[in-house]
């Protein structure tokens, strides 16, 4: 692990850039939190219920 890694508040480009490929059914927050936890292979929730109530009643 490198040490910006430490302090950084967003996962490494080469991470985000896989995360993102992995959202091919929408580009929402739930697709996002889904494609994370793929890649990640864990259930981490990194978006908050409330984001994702929120997220719902703006489409």
């Amino acid at each position: 692990m490198q040490i910006a890694d430490l302090s950084s508040t967003h996962p490494p480009i080469s991470e985000r850039i896989k995360i993102l490929r992995g959202m091919m059914h929408g580009v929402g927050f739930a697709d996002y939190q889904t494609a994370y936890n793929k890649i990640k292979n864990n259930s981490e929730k990194i978006i908050p219920p409330s984001g994702l109530k929120q997220a719902e009643n703006t489409q």
